[in-house]
């Protein structure tokens, strides 16, 4: 979460969150996880046209182009899977540390970063 907060951006965090995916929903993340499912074969060919950039099989020009329907892709789906609430995201994860025995810390966590959440 604090990476995808960080650069605004869940397309920039496409194969952590993939690699993360079964963990979400676990957790019940369950958008997330869908999201980076779905972003999987698209972050599969990003890797794969940088790729051919690096090898110098493609211009930039080339990779500008085949990149840019690729993206907007990735942020249309971002904005119809509906997973800007980060206060629920905190929530899901707040009540699974609870569940789990680690409420302690998760509480002493947001009292040390200055948002007083104790329960």
């Amino acid at each position: 979460m604090g990476s995808v907060r960080s650069d605004h951006s869940f397309g920039h965090n496409a194969w952590q969150g993939y690699l993360l995916r079964d963990y979400l929903c676990e957790v019940g993340m369950v958008k997330w996880a869908d999201l980076f499912e779905k972003y999987h074969p698209l972050e599969r060919r990003i890797d794969e046209i940088e790729g051919h950039r690096q090898d110098e099989k493609i211009t930039d020009d080339e990779y500008d182009v085949l990149m840019e329907p690729i993206i907007l892709q990735m942020q249309k789906m971002e904005e119809a899977a509906d997973v800007y609430d980060f206060d629920e995201m905190d929530l899901l994860l707040l009540n699974y540390a609870v569940k789990h025995g680690f409420g302690d810390v998760a509480a002493a966590r947001g009292e040390e970063e200055g948002d007083g959440r104790r329960e």
